[in-house]
Parts: structure tokens; C-alpha cells; sequence
């Protein structure tokens, strides 16, 4: 994903939860945690040099133990991840990553639709999907897919799974924390960058607690300790109760693990 992208505070999070959908689908949220890359605590950090990564997990994954029959001939193999996107009602599914290869991605450079992949749903729960609906990544979705989880069709049989550990997610997506402006007292920030499997690219971060002497993104806070010409001596903390909600519409919003997936199927 290129250009920037704004955070929002945990306030519009709620908004987003609670915005109504369009009247053909509901919109499709997802949740990460943010896991820091290497120590926290004191370090010194670089104007050019991010001075922490964070990986970005699934709340909640699962692995397909058979494999699972679509319609059309189409099928999701035994042994695919599959990562928890819900709605606002509480209605969970379990999609499939995008394919990040060169061909794939220009195969749906200009209209995303083209490359659409399959999200499996367990409607009584019971450990196994029986119905599948279609999705794609809008442009500037980042992280959760669109479609329509009220259309899911049943499946040809039931497709059994296990929870897995949101550490095997097979995806590589990250954040990079770098100190912008480290010696001004007036124009410290964190500047944020997020590779998708495709190379960094910037972000734009908006935390409302974030000041020149302790500058704030998303779940990390760097209390500054001294500055020098091109460093800063910080003390760098990440709140592991915050994370990354993600909408199909493109919003994005740090807050706790939302209620819908508190029941879902965990490691």
C-alpha cells in the first residue's frame, strides 16, 4: 500500500463499530496485535533509523485440518491459515491471505475486484465451516478485505480446523517506529511506516497523547531522556492491551481486543 494512512484514536473506533453499512453488506472489520521486534527500554534512536519494528499478528487465526470445497471447483487445501474478520453484529468469518506475488498483485493493479479469494464460515460453531464467501482488497484496505458475510453459500461438505498460534500467521506485515525531528523540543514525533510484504511505505500517525517529550504512536510511547545533534536517548514502552482495528473501508483505529472476537476460537 503506498502514501499514507491515518491512525485514529480509540474514540473513532467506537464510531466505526458503530457507523451503520451500506444496505447490501455490513462492513468487515479485523483486529491485530502488535508484537515489538526486539527490546523495549532505553535506547538511543536515530533520526534515519527506526529504532523499533513491530509485527503485525491476527487476534485470531485457524488452520484448516481438511481440506475445504467451494463451489465451482474451487477449493481452500487442508493446512491454509485463515485469519478472523467480523462485523459490528458479532458475525465471524476466517479469510485467506491475499496472494502477494508479482503476477498476482498486477492481475488486479487496476480493478481489485479480479483478484477475489475465499472467507470460510462456521455458522453453528461446531469446529467445522460450512459456508464460504468471496472477498478483495480495496485500494488503500491494508489489512481487512471486502464483501459480504450475510451472502456466504453453504459449502459442498464441512471443512473441520484448529485454532493456531496467531505467531505461525504466515503474512509478513510490520511497523517501523522512527524519531522525527529528534532535537526540536517543538516537532518530535514518531514517524510511522507499515510494509505489507511489499516494502516499507509511510503512514500517517494521529495520537491525540502525543507530545514533544514523550512522543506516541499507536500502542508505543518513547519518553525522551536527552537529545543530541541527530539522536534522542529515549525510554520506549508498547501497551500490549491496544491493537489495530482495520475496516474494509480503509479506517484504522487503536484499541483493546474488541467483544466479538473475546468468544471467538483461540490458541
Amino acid at each position: 500500500m503506498s502514501g499514507a494512512t491515518r491512525f485514529a484514536a480509540s474514540a473513532l473506533a467506537a464510531a466505526m463499530l458503530a457507523a451503520p453499512g451500506a444496505a447490501w453488506a455490513e462492513p468487515l472489520y479485523s483486529y491485530w496485535t502488535l508484537q515489538p521486534i526486539g527490546p523495549l527500554g532505553d535506547m538511543d534512536a536515530a533520526a534515519d533509523k527506526p529504532f523499533l519494528e513491530q509485527r503485525l499478528l491476527p487476534a485470531r487465526l485457524v488452520r484448516l485440518t481438511e481440506t475445504a470445497t467451494i463451489s465451482k471447483g474451487k477449493s481452500v487445501a487442508a493446512g491454509t491459515f485463515l485469519f478472523a474478520v467480523f462485523q459490528k453484529d458479532g458475525q465471524i468469518a476466517f479469510c485467506t491471505t491475499k496472494d502477494q506475488s508479482g503476477g498476482n498483485v498486477a492481475k488486479s493493479l487496476f480493478i481489485p475486484m479480479f483478484d477475489k479469494r475465499p472467507c470460510l464460515v462456521d455458522r453453528d460453531r461446531d469446529g467445522a465451516f460450512d459456508a464460504a464467501f468471496s472477498v478483495f482488497d480495496k485500494y488503500g484496505s491494508a489489512l481487512t478485505p471486502s464483501g459480504n458475510l450475510s451472502s456466504a453459500k453453504p459449502l459442498a461438505a464441512p471443512a473441520r480446523y484448529d485454532a493456531a498460534a496467531p505467531e505461525d500467521f504466515p503474512a509478513v506485515r510490520r511497523l517501523a517506529y522512527t524519531i522525527a525531528f529528534p532535537n526540536d523540543d517543538k516537532k518530535r514525533q514518531i514517524a510511522v511506516k507499515f510494509d505489507n510484504g511489499g516494502g516499507y511505505a509511510p503512514w500517517q500517525s494521529v495520537s491525540p497523547d502525543s507530545t514533544p517529550a514523550a512522543p506516541t504512536a499507536l500502542n508505543v510511547r518513547a519518553e525522551v531522556r536527552a537529545v543530541t545533534a541527530d539522536s534522542a536517548r529515549i525510554h520506549v514502552g508498547a501497551n500490549a492491551e491496544l491493537g489495530l482495528l482495520g475496516s474494509s473501508s480503509g479506517g484504522f483505529a487503536v484499541m483493546p481486543l474488541p467483544d466479538a472476537l473475546r468468544s471467538a476460537v483461540a490458541p
